[in-house]
């Protein structure tokens, strides 16, 4: 996981409610705070323990995604690769979030169906023919 048991949950706490206003800052053209001057010490406190470890997969994404990001503005300096990509990325999680939830609900319902005894759709007492 990204998140190791035990991590000091003051520092990942601190860390966590920094980004969320960092990124809403963000996104609403408003002026953000350093990373250094608000939670250096937690963020480095948990990198240095390995409280929080990134995926390898992660990290390549992340770097592909900043290099592209670069080369947009070199190209196009008003460009904003984020807002751009909105779109995109909000369908992708849509679609897996979606498939997911799909997934978890046939497997609630057969493992319904098979504590109830029954093994097609409608069935039970009083739904077949007779």
């Amino acid at each position: 996981g990204f998140l190791q048991p035990g991590a000091n949950a003051t520092a990942v706490r601190m860390v966590g409610e920094f980004l969320v206003r960092f990124f809403s800052d963000q996104a609403a053209g408003r002026a953000t705070q350093d990373v250094t001057e608000q939670i250096d010490y937690e963020l480095r406190s948990l990198l240095g323990s390995g409280a929080i470890a990134f995926p390898s997969a992660f990290t390549f994404v992340a770097r592909a995604f900043t290099s592209v990001d670069g080369i947009a503005k070199s190209l196009q300096p008003e460009i904003e690769l984020r807002q751009a990509l909105d779109p995109f990325v909000s369908q992708l999680i849509t679609d897996e979030y979606t498939s997911q939830a799909n997934a978890k609900r046939d497997a609630l319902l057969a493992q319904a169906k098979g504590f109830f005894g029954q093994g097609g759709e409608g069935g039970g007492e009083g739904g077949g023919e007779g």
